[in-house]
């Protein structure tokens, strides 16, 4: 099941503070075009959702700060997880912290379900996310019932 890029950087492990391993990978297309390559890591390579994980997303297209941000918001909007108050609150947020991303750059999300989840663009922290209900929403946009279905199957290492 080796890739291109097949591991995360040490600083992962540094924050974990236990060995994770690729659970699955794939590819996201927009209207056809690839926009990033997924990988799910997690200890012994089995996803569980009450236990440390990272996503890696590895950008293969430019997409602005507001396109991401607008992605990221709307998705987690259509989860209906919380009140109006509350995701107006997060939407703020992640405007703020979403950066634009080059081709080539790369953004990996840290959980640590029950403490905090980070977030990294390119080996630097841009976010530290203490509310465990963002952080599932977050992380839901990819692992969720309402993600792309495709992509979610290969990530959980469902088909190949």
């Amino acid at each position: 099941m080796a890739h291109a890029d097949d591991q995360l950087p040490a600083y992962v492990g540094e924050h974990v503070k236990t060995p994770l391993q690729e659970v699955g990978h794939g590819t996201y297309r927009k209207l056809g075009f690839r926009v990033y390559e997924a990988s799910l890591w997690a200890p012994g390579g089995t996803w569980d959702a009450n236990k440390p994980y990272a996503l890696k997303l590895h950008y293969t297209r430019d997409v602005s700060k507001d396109t991401l941000s607008d992605t990221v918001v709307d998705d987690i909007r259509d989860q209906n997880v919380t009140d109006d108050a509350t995701f107006t609150r997060w939407e703020g947020t992640l405007r703020k912290v979403l950066p634009a991303v080059d081709d080539g750059d790369t953004m990996i999300g840290i959980a640590m379900p029950g403490k905090h989840s980070l977030l990294f663009h390119n080996g630097v922290e841009i976010a530290r996310i203490d509310d465990a209900a963002l952080s599932n929403a977050f992380f839901n946009v990819w692992l969720g019932n309402g993600a792309d279905e495709d992509l979610r199957a290969k990530l959980l290492g469902q088909k190949d």
